[in-house]
């Protein structure tokens, strides 16, 4: 018997030959990557499957959804109302501001007739503008209101506080109805910002109009426990079928602006006459037109495309 030493297999690793050792090195090689591989891929597999089987929220699977949610939440809680959008020379502001986005603005809507309805005040009962219930008034002609009612079912899907057989609210609403004059006593507000759509394209606009904070000091909301503000603001066109919640804070930000003017002169009917919202820090999605009613509440308000699988926030 030889003394020379031997391998597991009886053979000489010293003596084997080097291509050989590479190419038995290489399959080994392989054969766990490909094992690993399998196993890996089944992981993602079952992983995604779970996430697409199970009950969405909010639109999407809770996975998605939750995940959404957090870049949103942290965004707010890293920005929230500290950050100022960039402000721009007047000469930069484009002169055709373009226009997209047409859900909520109603053809049958009277300009003449427009009120803006605030729910959720502290004393509204002191206001020579309170109505003891804001959702009597008639933003068009019995005809046209006739017409719409016909297809109201289509106009919101509804929450707790609304009646889905019409998309309209439960009950009466106390609050107020005002008009123009009430926004245009306010403190006059001008500036030149971005307007970033989520499409991708952005412009330059010359805006002008209130502070919304401006807004909430004149008509104070009611507060909550220990004296704080609600936590959000809602908003939704005079028809319900666009509507917005923000986050107080984003509410209160000074670059927030209840809108009545662009490039110096009263926005158009398709630009959002005669009010909309314009929130620089928030994609254009955000900005809604022609605003028919302002709430305040510690519930996060219906928004249109956080239902359409947008995460809540929506800020760039």
């Amino acid at each position: 018997m030889s003394d020379e030493p031997q391998s597991l297999f009886g053979t000489d690793p010293s003596q084997q030959d080097p291509e050989e050792a590479v190419r038995e090195q290489a399959k080994r090689r392989t054969r766990r990557s490909f094992i690993v591989g399998a196993v890996g891929a089944v992981g993602v597999y079952g992983a995604l499957h779970w996430a697409l089987k199970t009950p969405e929220l909010g639109g999407l699977p809770p996975v998605l959804r939750r995940t959404l949610n957090f870049n949103g939440a942290l965004s707010h809680a890293v920005f929230g109302d500290r950050a100022l959008a960039p402000t721009f020379p007047l000469s930069h502001a484009v002169a055709d501001v373009r226009i997209n986005g047409v859900i909520g603005l109603d053809p049958a809507l009277r300009l003449d007739r427009w009120r803006l309805q605030v729910k959720g005040l502290a004393s509204p009962q002191s206001s020579p503008h309170y109505v003891p219930d804001v959702n009597v008034w008639k933003y068009a002609d019995d005809a046209a209101i006739m017409a719409q009612d016909a297809s109201l079912d289509t106009y919101v899907e509804g929450d707790g506080n609304l009646d889905r057989e019409n998309g309209l609210p439960k009950g009466p609403e106390p609050g107020l109805l005002l008009t123009m004059d009430a926004i245009q006593a306010l403190p006059h507000v001008q500036m030149v910002t971005q307007l970033k759509c989520i499409e991708g394209w952005s412009e330059v606009v010359h805006w002008g109009g209130a502070r919304l904070s401006d807004f909430m000091h004149a008509y104070p909301p009611a507060r909550g426990a220990h004296g704080r503000l609600p936590r959000y603001v809602g908003m939704e066109t005079p028809d319900r079928q666009y509507y917005v919640g923000l986050h107080i804070d984003d509410a209160m930000h000074p670059q927030t602006l209840l809108c009545y003017e662009m490039n110096g002169q009263p926005l158009s009917r398709y630009h959002g006459a005669p009010l909309r919202l314009v929130t620089p820090l928030k994609y254009g999605i955000k900005h809604l037109k022609q605003i028919g009613s302002i709430s305040f509440s510690d519930k996060p308000p219906r928004d249109y495309w956080a239902e359409n699988d947008y995460d809540y926030d929506e800020g760039h």
